[in-house]
């Protein structure tokens, strides 16, 4: 059995979270295209409707919020304002001439 803490779950369980509209393709199983009548069929036998994943469509920001509790864009310092995006770098530095 394995124990983490809540930060080190977090942050496995955010790496399985696809940004919003990022979709999963199973090309294999029940949930692949080609085993469309036998998916029904199974759905069938068990007789319960399908399951629709509780995270589904949603931003990073707001799968966060819900598993933590916690709005993400509170301020963690002061806890009253919200955190705003200035500047979103990207690519690395410029090489040193």
């Amino acid at each position: 059995m394995l124990t983490l803490d809540a930060e080190e779950f977090i942050g496995r369980f955010m790496r399985h979270v696809l940004p919003s509209g990022f979709y999963k393709i199973r090309y294999y199983g029940l949930l692949a295209a080609a085993n469309g009548n036998k998916r029904e069929q199974c759905i069938l036998l068990i007789d319960k409707p399908l399951h629709v994943p509780l995270l589904q469509g949603l931003s990073a920001m707001q799968v966060l919020e819900l598993v933590t509790g916690k709005d993400p864009d509170i301020c963690p310092k002061c806890k009253q304002g919200k955190m705003m995006v200035i500047k979103i770098l990207t690519g690395s530095p410029p090489a040193p001439s």
